[in-house]
């Protein structure tokens, strides 16, 4: 159901772009379980890991979102994020993902690369010090893909050798606080300016502030049983309801048409 909303509202084409790129966010979370022997085999323990893929322009956080047991990796999240977009099949406009610091790695870009889907991931200052860190702003790097990296795409899917070249477009700016904050990026010159990062990035708040409407103003934690189903069948419609009900969510997306 949550698929076929989606497509329908891109089908449409006049939704919100920033330099005609669709920006989806990529963010995870914790969420609180009712600590049950059910959902402690399915989870792990009493909590649960939450991702989404959130239109940060258009307010849609159910682009794709996922409910995991809560050791699991952000990253994994990440290509099943990716592998659901790419299936719905709604246009051709070119699509940027953003990332927080919990992302960073080489393998990461080099996927959403191989389907033609560019990134901006803010990078800790050890992220390739000698490389990306040394670098000035708005140059290209260039890094190479190691025995392990290569065979994790292989694993993937993603046909990689060792050795193989990956060029990211290193980008800095300082913050009002005199910290330089440090984002790699796929996306051109032709494409985007320097001075548009700043913006473009900062946008990916909207996903964290989404994840505190769920947990405060729809209580998704307030869960109503205590199976893994249960909680599966809320949370899931919780989505679909927030970002095409309008009952609950108070209208239509921030930003969109307002489809129902």
């Amino acid at each position: 159901m949550n698929d076929a909303l989606v497509d329908r509202y891109y089908r449409d084409e006049d939704y919100q772009t920033f330099r005609g790129f669709r920006v989806l966010a990529v963010d995870g979370s914790a969420q609180q379980l009712t600590d049950s022997p059910q959902l402690r085999a399915k989870y792990g323990v009493a909590k649960a890991r939450p991702s989404q893929l959130y239109d940060v322009l258009n307010g849609i956080g159910g682009v794709h979102a996922i409910i995991a047991p809560f050791r699991t990796g952000e990253r994994v999240l990440t290509r099943q994020h990716i592998q659901a977009f790419l299936r719905l099949a709604f246009d051709t406009i070119a699509t940027v993902m953003l990332f927080d610091r919990g992302y960073p790695s080489l393998t990461l870009p080099y996927y959403l690369m191989h389907y033609g889907i560019r990134q901006v991931m803010r990078v800790p200052s050890g992220f390739y010090p000698k490389n990306i860190g040394a670098a000035r702003s708005n140059t290209w790097v260039t890094l190479t893909l190691s025995s392990a990296q290569a065979l994790e795409l292989r694993e993937q899917g993603i046909p990689a050798t060792a050795g193989t070249a990956v060029r990211l477009r290193v980008i800095k700016f300082t913050l009002p606080s005199g910290q330089i904050e440090t984002l790699v990026t796929t996306v051109t010159e032709e494409e985007m300016p320097e001075d548009a990062f700043g913006e473009l990035y900062f946008k990916r708040w909207r996903s964290e502030v989404h994840y505190g409407q769920d947990k405060y103003a729809l209580e998704v934690e307030n869960f109503s049983g205590t199976t893994p189903r249960v909680v599966e069948q809320d949370y899931y419609c919780d989505h679909v309801v927030l970002e095409f009900g309008g009952d609950r969510a108070g209208g239509s997306p921030s930003g969109g048409r307002g489809d129902s």
